[in-house]
Protein backbone atom coordinates (compact mmCIF):
# COMPACT_ATOMS: atom_id res chain seq x y z
CA UNK A 1 0.00 0.00 0.00
CA UNK A 2 1.21 3.64 -0.41
CA UNK A 3 2.60 3.73 3.16
CA UNK A 4 4.12 0.84 2.86
CA UNK A 5 1.32 -2.09 4.80
CA UNK A 6 0.43 -4.89 3.49
CA UNK A 7 -3.13 -5.84 1.26
CA UNK A 8 -4.39 -8.59 0.22
CA UNK A 9 -4.05 -9.64 -3.02
CA UNK A 10 -6.68 -11.38 -5.23
CA UNK A 11 -5.65 -12.80 -9.02
CA UNK A 12 -9.27 -13.68 -9.81
CA UNK A 13 -8.61 -17.26 -9.75
CA UNK A 14 -11.72 -18.12 -8.16
CA UNK A 15 -9.44 -19.66 -5.10
CA UNK A 16 -8.35 -16.25 -3.39
CA UNK A 17 -10.92 -14.68 -1.62
CA UNK A 18 -11.63 -13.98 2.06
CA UNK A 19 -14.82 -14.93 3.66
CA UNK A 20 -16.13 -13.85 7.25
CA UNK A 21 -18.74 -15.75 8.56
CA UNK A 22 -22.33 -13.42 9.72
CA UNK A 23 -21.48 -12.97 13.58
CA UNK A 24 -25.00 -13.08 14.22
CA UNK A 25 -25.81 -9.88 15.88
CA UNK A 26 -26.06 -7.78 12.81
CA UNK A 27 -22.85 -6.14 13.61
CA UNK A 28 -22.22 -6.21 9.69
CA UNK A 29 -25.42 -5.09 8.71
CA UNK A 30 -26.83 -1.86 7.67
CA UNK A 31 -30.27 -2.19 9.98
CA UNK A 32 -28.40 -3.00 13.43
CA UNK A 33 -28.19 0.99 13.21
CA UNK A 34 -30.01 2.20 10.53
CA UNK A 35 -26.45 3.55 9.07
CA UNK A 36 -23.05 1.70 8.03
CA UNK A 37 -19.84 3.04 6.39
CA UNK A 38 -17.76 0.60 4.23
CA UNK A 39 -14.34 1.76 3.12
CA UNK A 40 -11.45 0.56 1.39
CA UNK A 41 -8.43 0.98 -0.62
CA UNK A 42 -8.03 -0.53 -3.85
CA UNK A 43 -5.70 -0.83 -7.09
CA UNK A 44 -6.55 -2.82 -10.20
CA UNK A 45 -4.67 -5.04 -11.51
CA UNK A 46 -6.20 -4.45 -15.20
CA UNK A 47 -8.92 -2.08 -16.05
CA UNK A 48 -10.35 -4.77 -18.00
CA UNK A 49 -11.06 -7.75 -15.28
CA UNK A 50 -10.11 -11.04 -16.70
CA UNK A 51 -13.58 -12.61 -14.84
CA UNK A 52 -16.18 -10.26 -15.77
CA UNK A 53 -19.48 -11.66 -14.63
CA UNK A 54 -22.12 -11.76 -17.94
CA UNK A 55 -25.13 -11.76 -15.18
CA UNK A 56 -23.63 -8.20 -13.78
CA UNK A 57 -23.26 -6.02 -16.83
CA UNK A 58 -19.47 -7.03 -16.94
CA UNK A 59 -18.87 -5.82 -13.45
CA UNK A 60 -16.81 -7.49 -11.04
CA UNK A 61 -18.18 -7.29 -7.11
CA UNK A 62 -14.79 -7.01 -4.97
CA UNK A 63 -16.76 -7.00 -1.87
CA UNK A 64 -19.89 -7.30 -0.23
CA UNK A 65 -22.01 -9.24 2.28
CA UNK A 66 -24.87 -11.26 0.10
CA UNK A 67 -25.42 -14.06 -2.14
CA UNK A 68 -27.34 -13.86 -5.29
CA UNK A 69 -30.68 -15.99 -5.53
CA UNK A 70 -30.74 -16.34 -9.24
CA UNK A 71 -30.07 -19.90 -8.60
CA UNK A 72 -33.00 -21.86 -7.29
CA UNK A 73 -30.68 -23.97 -5.11
CA UNK A 74 -29.52 -20.65 -3.44
CA UNK A 75 -31.25 -19.78 -0.08
CA UNK A 76 -33.19 -16.35 -0.28
CA UNK A 77 -31.83 -15.32 2.93
CA UNK A 78 -29.87 -13.13 -0.03
CA UNK A 79 -28.43 -9.52 0.15
CA UNK A 80 -27.63 -6.91 1.88
CA UNK A 81 -24.58 -4.45 0.52
CA UNK A 82 -21.87 -4.75 -2.58
CA UNK A 83 -19.36 -2.70 -3.67
CA UNK A 84 -19.14 -3.46 -7.30
CA UNK A 85 -15.85 -2.30 -10.33
CA UNK A 86 -17.29 -2.58 -14.39
CA UNK A 87 -14.30 -3.09 -16.52
CA UNK A 88 -13.15 -0.65 -18.97
CA UNK A 89 -14.74 -2.85 -22.22
CA UNK A 90 -18.12 -3.17 -20.51
CA UNK A 91 -20.89 -2.52 -23.21
CA UNK A 92 -23.71 -2.40 -21.17
CA UNK A 93 -25.55 1.08 -21.45
CA UNK A 94 -26.72 1.87 -18.10
CA UNK A 95 -22.91 1.69 -16.52
CA UNK A 96 -20.05 3.36 -17.75
CA UNK A 97 -16.89 1.89 -18.45
CA UNK A 98 -15.12 1.70 -15.21
CA UNK A 99 -17.56 2.51 -13.33
CA UNK A 100 -17.76 2.10 -9.51
CA UNK A 101 -20.55 1.97 -6.86
CA UNK A 102 -21.84 1.11 -3.70
CA UNK A 103 -24.94 -1.07 -3.95
CA UNK A 104 -27.30 -1.78 -0.85
CA UNK A 105 -29.95 -4.05 -1.57
CA UNK A 106 -33.55 -5.50 -0.36
CA UNK A 107 -33.13 -9.03 1.13
CA UNK A 108 -34.41 -10.69 -1.96
CA UNK A 109 -31.47 -10.15 -4.47
CA UNK A 110 -32.55 -8.00 -7.55
CA UNK A 111 -33.49 -4.22 -7.21
CA UNK A 112 -31.02 -2.26 -5.15
CA UNK A 113 -29.87 1.36 -5.15
CA UNK A 114 -26.42 2.36 -5.83
CA UNK A 115 -24.03 5.43 -5.74
CA UNK A 116 -21.37 5.33 -8.38
CA UNK A 117 -18.94 7.29 -10.43
CA UNK A 118 -16.14 6.32 -12.49
CA UNK A 119 -12.15 6.14 -12.85
CA UNK A 120 -11.45 8.56 -15.35
CA UNK A 121 -9.21 11.70 -15.69
CA UNK A 122 -11.93 14.17 -15.59
CA UNK A 123 -12.88 12.74 -11.73
CA UNK A 124 -9.58 13.08 -11.21
CA UNK A 125 -8.63 9.47 -11.36
CA UNK A 126 -5.86 8.39 -13.77
CA UNK A 127 -6.89 5.24 -15.59
CA UNK A 128 -3.90 2.90 -14.68
CA UNK A 129 -2.94 -0.27 -12.43
CA UNK A 130 -0.53 1.56 -10.00
CA UNK A 131 -2.71 4.23 -8.65
CA UNK A 132 -4.68 3.50 -4.89
CA UNK A 133 -7.84 4.23 -5.02
CA UNK A 134 -9.80 4.85 -1.90
CA UNK A 135 -13.58 4.65 -1.73
CA UNK A 136 -16.10 5.51 1.17
CA UNK A 137 -19.84 4.06 1.41
CA UNK A 138 -21.92 5.87 3.68
CA UNK A 139 -25.24 4.01 4.36
CA UNK A 140 -27.97 5.89 5.96
CA UNK A 141 -31.66 4.81 5.95
CA UNK A 142 -32.72 8.13 8.30
CA UNK A 143 -34.72 10.97 6.59
CA UNK A 144 -32.53 14.21 5.62
CA UNK A 145 -32.06 16.77 3.55
CA UNK A 146 -28.66 17.61 2.28
CA UNK A 147 -27.34 20.89 0.14
CA UNK A 148 -31.39 21.21 -0.33
CA UNK A 149 -31.90 17.74 -1.41
CA UNK A 150 -34.90 15.46 0.13
CA UNK A 151 -33.80 12.04 0.87
CA UNK A 152 -37.19 10.89 2.36
CA UNK A 153 -35.89 6.86 3.21
CA UNK A 154 -32.48 7.91 3.42
CA UNK A 155 -29.10 7.86 0.70
CA UNK A 156 -25.79 6.12 -0.02
CA UNK A 157 -23.02 8.33 -0.23
CA UNK A 158 -19.83 7.64 -1.73
CA UNK A 159 -16.56 9.27 -0.95
CA UNK A 160 -13.18 9.27 -2.78
CA UNK A 161 -10.03 9.93 -3.00
CA UNK A 162 -6.61 8.71 -4.82
CA UNK A 163 -3.08 8.74 -3.34
CA UNK A 164 -1.23 11.17 -5.30
CA UNK A 165 -0.26 14.26 -2.67
CA UNK A 166 -0.21 14.41 0.81
CA UNK A 167 -3.46 15.99 0.82
CA UNK A 168 -6.97 15.35 0.38
CA UNK A 169 -7.77 14.93 -3.45
CA UNK A 170 -11.75 13.56 -3.54
CA UNK A 171 -14.43 14.15 -1.62
CA UNK A 172 -18.55 13.61 -2.12
CA UNK A 173 -18.72 12.01 -5.47
CA UNK A 174 -22.21 10.74 -6.01
CA UNK A 175 -25.16 10.43 -3.41
CA UNK A 176 -28.24 8.28 -4.27
CA UNK A 177 -31.59 7.83 -2.63
CA UNK A 178 -32.80 4.92 -1.37
CA UNK A 179 -36.14 4.56 -2.96
CA UNK A 180 -35.42 3.41 -6.63
CA UNK A 181 -37.47 6.17 -8.65
CA UNK A 182 -36.95 4.95 -11.87
CA UNK A 183 -38.49 1.85 -10.91
CA UNK A 184 -42.69 0.71 -11.26
CA UNK A 185 -43.71 1.60 -8.11
CA UNK A 186 -40.86 3.70 -6.79
CA UNK A 187 -39.71 0.69 -4.15
CA UNK A 188 -38.12 1.86 -1.25
CA UNK A 189 -34.49 -0.41 -0.35
CA UNK A 190 -34.86 -1.49 2.98
CA UNK A 191 -31.64 -3.64 3.59
CA UNK A 192 -32.30 -6.52 6.21
CA UNK A 193 -29.85 -8.88 8.26
CA UNK A 194 -29.34 -11.62 6.51
CA UNK A 195 -26.91 -14.80 7.46
CA UNK A 196 -24.87 -14.13 3.92
CA UNK A 197 -21.28 -14.01 4.74
CA UNK A 198 -18.96 -10.75 4.51
CA UNK A 199 -16.84 -11.72 1.48
CA UNK A 200 -13.57 -9.44 0.19
CA UNK A 201 -12.26 -10.65 -3.24
CA UNK A 202 -15.19 -11.33 -4.83
CA UNK A 203 -19.11 -11.54 -3.41
CA UNK A 204 -21.83 -13.95 -4.28
CA UNK A 205 -20.23 -17.32 -4.15
CA UNK A 206 -22.99 -19.82 -3.81
CA UNK A 207 -24.41 -18.68 -6.81
CA UNK A 208 -23.71 -17.75 -10.37
CA UNK A 209 -20.48 -16.60 -9.73
CA UNK A 210 -19.41 -20.46 -8.92
CA UNK A 211 -21.36 -21.46 -11.50
CA UNK A 212 -19.31 -19.71 -14.30
CA UNK A 213 -15.86 -20.92 -13.18
CA UNK A 214 -14.27 -17.73 -12.04
CA UNK A 215 -16.84 -15.26 -13.05
CA UNK A 216 -17.20 -12.40 -10.50
CA UNK A 217 -13.80 -12.36 -8.87
CA UNK A 218 -11.65 -9.41 -8.18
CA UNK A 219 -8.52 -8.82 -9.79
CA UNK A 220 -6.52 -6.51 -7.85
CA UNK A 221 -5.53 -5.65 -4.00
CA UNK A 222 -7.61 -4.59 -1.22
CA UNK A 223 -6.45 -2.79 1.87
CA UNK A 224 -7.50 -1.42 4.87
CA UNK A 225 -11.03 -2.55 4.61
CA UNK A 226 -13.02 -1.14 7.48
CA UNK A 227 -16.52 -0.89 8.39
CA UNK A 228 -18.39 1.15 10.99
CA UNK A 229 -22.18 0.79 12.67
CA UNK A 230 -22.43 4.59 11.81
CA UNK A 231 -22.06 6.87 8.46
CA UNK A 232 -18.92 8.40 9.07
CA UNK A 233 -18.58 12.18 8.44
CA UNK A 234 -16.63 13.53 5.58
CA UNK A 235 -13.86 15.31 8.01
CA UNK A 236 -13.17 11.62 9.45
CA UNK A 237 -13.17 10.28 6.13
CA UNK A 238 -10.69 13.40 5.44
CA UNK A 239 -8.79 12.46 8.30
CA UNK A 240 -8.02 8.65 7.29
CA UNK A 241 -7.55 9.13 3.96
CA UNK A 242 -4.36 11.97 5.17
CA UNK A 243 -3.16 8.95 7.64
CA UNK A 244 -2.04 7.36 4.49
CA UNK A 245 0.80 9.63 4.51
CA UNK A 246 3.85 9.37 6.37
CA UNK A 247 1.98 7.10 8.08
CA UNK A 248 4.69 4.60 10.28
CA UNK A 249 3.87 0.55 8.36
CA UNK A 250 2.46 -2.14 10.61
CA UNK A 251 4.75 -4.29 11.83
CA UNK A 252 4.86 -7.45 9.00
CA UNK A 253 3.73 -10.59 9.66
Amino acid sequence: MPNGDLAWAFDSSGTQYLSVADPGDGSLSINKTGQLTVEAWIQLDAMNQPHNSPGLDQGVNAFGKSVDTSTPSVSTDGCEYQFRYYSANTTDSGNAPTNICYYAFNKPCGLGAGSDDHIDPSNGYNKNTTDWYYFVGAYDTTAQTIAGTSFPYGCVTLYGGVYGSSKWTGGVLNRADLQVTWAPGQPIIRPSHTTAPLTIGACGLSSRFKDEGSAGYFYGKIGKLAIYPRALTQSEIETHFNAMFGAVPQPRA
